[in-house]
This record gives structure tokens, C-alpha cells and sequence, in this order.
């Protein structure tokens, strides 16, 4: 193991972006943990097709056993990743017509169409790339203990369901629009087309191909056959009520996973594209297919693909309540990162791990050019503390503190730097705030990477 590089990484977390005029600190991996209340973390480097570290920090509950690259965590929407292999393969195998109306090809339920865009079918290809269309971005889950809907039901919208219906809300194939429900149709799909329950047909398909048999979507987790499985936690640290919310959308973000096994994921799709994977999930055509970006949408089929040259890469990022997660592999080196995380605080964490990891195994896959910051009229910045509605019941506050504008956090302030008149950078995750005075009031849009994934309106 060279370890050189692990120490390295551990001692020199980064920020989201360096702005100009101030220190560019770095930051140890365990004070950042406690910072954001994450108590157990586990990753994984990947060079040239091999694992050149991996390690685990922290507990899988507070005073609980150790952390290890076998805990499993629920991974969330890399759910989606393992999905598209399965419905890819489905595909390859004459089950699922890619580029056919889905209606047309579901069994046990139906999606209402609108009208206004007949003309437009909603597709499997397009719900892998989130063009479809279709609402609800994604899935809170339900406590252990309350009463759990169906799949079905959750689609609908019924009484039952914590979630809107999901429906088409835009032009099938016109834009982007990220959809864990176009993913939750999906999962009826494969399981009108295969017979078996999702899980199962998930195991046969994926899992088990590739090698990743500790994974599984098994909800609620069964705690004493799982021992090694983490609990989740809020942002204050708090443990969730039996350890993990209960999500019957398993495609969209079901899996439990170990960072072992989400590395024998990266690996397996390296080697279905070079033609080397046995069993092979997916031809290399598929493959291909499968990490080419779809018109209008950030996605291939399945994956996120960004990056130029050599920064050229797929990924992924995982959030449920109490879980954040990514994969990352770099196309043009067969290189890569796992990590996973047991707390809300976890995506700020993951971050500025990668960034450390970007800098010490010298990949050069982030800019970290410093920003000029801009000079804005107090009362200006003053008018737009408050506090926000956004969706799924979602609220976000705005804090003035005489001088700056900050998000209130569980571990202090996190400050919004002003970069233009109408754009703020959260000096912590990256993101960038983007303000608008519209007909309904003044609403923040949350923009990573110049995709908007929430949006905010100020409560009058």
C-alpha cells in the first residue's frame, strides 16, 4: 500500500474553490468528520486498474465497532448506476426496447401522459438520462415502523406515499431533468419484463456478475444478519431512528453497498469497455453507449459523464437521509475513487476529500483557480436573509450577520461569498446560489457545476 499518498490525503483536505486574497488551508480528514457530523467514513483509490489504498475512519454508529472498506452503507443514487447495467442488460437481451414508449412495454402500471406532448414518447433511454421529463427528483424514505407504500403507490402519489406523483412535467427528450421517479418506473419495468422481484433480478443481473455479493436491497436492512451495516446521521450527529430510513424506490437509490464492492463496480464497467469483463454485464457497444453524454442532459445512460482529455470521467453521487456517497472513474487512466459516509455532513466531507485526492495523486481533474470576490452593497445583501421553502418540505435559511451572508450549519456558519451582482459561492460545498426576483418573490436556485438541483423560495 503506499501509504505516502494515504497520509498525504488525510492531511490535506481541501475547500470547494480558493478565492482570491484568502489562505487556501488544508485541513485533516478526521477534524473535518467531526465537523460535519459524520462518524464513520471509508474510501478507496484506484490507479491503473488496481486499489493503491483504501481505509476506513470512524464508527458505524456513535461508539459503535470500527469502519472498514466491508461496512456496508446505503449508497443511495449510485443506486442508478447499478440500475442501468440491469436494464442495459435487459436491452442487450431483447426485453426492453430502449427507444420505445415505456407505456408500451409496462405491465402491472401505466404513466399518465400529457396531452400537450402526445407526440413525444416517454422512453427507458430517456429516463436513464433524465430527459424524460418526469417529476420528483428524488425519495426521503419513510422511519422503521411507519406504514411503508408500494412502489405503485409512491408513483401515484397516494395518501400513503411522503412524495408527489410522478408525472410528466416537461417535453420528453427537450431537457434535463433529474428524476429518481423516471428511475422508480424503471424499476417496475424490470420487474414486469424479468418476473422476479427487483432485488433478485438486480442480484442476477449485476450484482453477483460483477462480484459484489455483500450488496444488496434488502429494505428495512436486516441488522443481525448485516452486522457490519452503518447507521445514519443527521446533521447534528444524531443517529436516525433504526439507523436508516426504509426506501421502496430501490432503483432510485435502495442499495447497500461497501466500498469494496462500489470498487469491483468501477473496475467491472473499465473492463466491459475494454472487452476484458467474464461474465460480461454489458457488451462493449452497451458500454460505450452507456458512458456517452445523451443530448440535453449531463447523463449518459445511467452515469454522470463529465470532464474533458484526461479529467474525461463517469460518476456518481449518493444522498439519502443520514448517507452521502460517490464514485468517480476516470476513463482515460482506468483510475478512480469510492467513498461513503454516514452522515448529512457527508457530501461537504466528500468534496473536499477528492479535491485532496485530486491534488496528492496529481489527476488535475479540478480547476482551483481563485475567484475574485465582489463587493456588494450591504443592504442589498441584506434583504435577501431569510427564510427559504424549497421541495419535499425542504426549508433554508439565510443568515446577515452585519457583514456577510452564511448558511446556518449544525458545526457553525457557512459563509455565501459574492461573485457577481445576482451569484453567491458556498464557501464550503462549492455550489454556486444564484439569485432571482421573480413574479412569485425572490427565489435561490442551487446550481452544481451549472445544473440547477434545487431551488428555494423566500417565505413572505
Amino acid at each position: 500500500m503506499r501509504t505516502d499518498l494515504q497520509s498525504r490525503v488525510e492531511h490535506g483536505l481541501l475547500e470547494a474553490v480558493p478565492l482570491a486574497g484568502w489562505p487556501d488551508l488544508h485541513h485533516e480528514l478526521r477534524d473535518r468528520m467531526s465537523r460535519y457530523g459524520v462518524p464513520g467514513c471509508a474510501l478507496a483509490v484506484i490507479e491503473d486498474g488496481s486499489v493503491v489504498w483504501a481505509a476506513g475512519y470512524g464508527t458505524t454508529v456513535l461508539g459503535g465497532p470500527p469502519v472498514t472498506t466491508a461496512t456496508l452503507f446505503q449508497v443511495a443514487s449510485i443506486s442508478k448506476v447499478v440500475n442501468a447495467l440491469g436494464v442495459l442488460n435487459l436491452a442487450e437481451h431483447g426485453l426492453i426496447d430502449l427507444d420505445a414508449d415505456v407505456n408500451l412495454q409496462l405491465r402491472s402500471w401505466q404513466l399518465p401522459r400529457d396531452d400537450r406532448w402526445s407526440d413525444e414518447p416517454v422512453t427507458p433511454r430517456r429516463l436513464l438520462s433524465h430527459t424524460a421529463g418526469t417529476s420528483t427528483s428524488g425519495f426521503e424514505g419513510y422511519r422503521p415502523g411507519s406504514v411503508i407504500p408500494t412502489v405503485v403507490e409512491i408513483l401515484d402519489g397516494a395518501p400513503v406515499s411522503a412524495s408527489e406523483a410522478v408525472r410528466v412535467v416537461t417535453r420528453p427528450g427537450a431537457e434535463y431533468h433529474y428524476s429518481g421517479g423516471g428511475t422508480t418506473i424503471l424499476q417496475v419495468l424490470v420487474e414486469d419484463v424479468t418476473g422476479l422481484p427487483y432485488s433478485a433480478a438486480m442480484k442476477e443481473l449485476v450484482l453477483e456478475p460483477l462480484g459484489m455479493t455483500t450488496s444488496h436491497f434488502q429494505h428495512p436492512i436486516d441488522r443481525q444478519r448485516y452486522t457490519n451495516a452503518a447507521h445514519g446521521h443527521i446533521d447534528t450527529g444524531e443517529e436516525l431512528p433504526g439507523g436508516a430510513n426504509i426506501l421502496p424506490t430501490l432503483a432510485a437509490g435502495g442499495l447497500w453497498a461497501s466500498v469494496d464492492d462500489l470498487v469491483l463496480l468501477i473496475k467491472g464497467i473499465f473492463a466491459m469497455r475494454d472487452g476484458t469483463s467474464s461474465p460480461a454485464v454489458l457488451s462493449t457497444g452497451a458500454t460505450a453507449e452507456m458512458l456517452t453524454p445523451v443530448p440535453n442532459s449531463p447523463h449518459g445512460l445511467g452515469p454522470e459523464i463529465i470532464g474533458i482529455g484526461p479529467a474525461r470521467r463517469f460518476r456518481h453521487n449518493g444522498t439519502n437521509r443520514g448517507f452521502c456517497s460517490q464514485i468517480e472513474g476516470l476513463l482515460s487512466k482506468d483510475s478512480g475513487v469510492v467513498i461513503a459516509t454516514n452522515g448529512n455532513g457527508g457530501n461537504t466531507l466528500i468534496g473536499e476529500v477528492l479535491r485532496a485526492i485530486d491534488e496528492v495523486h496529481e489527476w488535475s481533474i479540478f480547476d482551483r483557480k481563485p475567484i475574485a470576490v465582489r463587493e456588494l452593497n450591504p443592504n442589498q445583501l441584506a434583504r435577501l436573509a431569510g427564510h427559504y421553502d424549497g421541495p419535499f418540505s425542504m426549508t433554508a435559511e439565510v443568515g446577515w450577520d452585519g457583514r456577510r451572508l452564511f448558511r446556518p450549519t449544525a458545526y457553525g456558519k457557512a459563509f455565501l461569498i459574492p461573485v457577481g451582482e445576482d451569484r453567491f459561492l458556498d464557501s464550503e460545498t462549492g455550489s454556486t446560489m444564484l439569485v432571482e426576483e421573480l413574479a412569485g418573490g425572490t427565489v435561490i436556485k442551487i446550481l452544481v457545476e451549472g445544473n440547477e438541483i434545487l431551488r428555494y423560495t423566500k417565505a413572505l
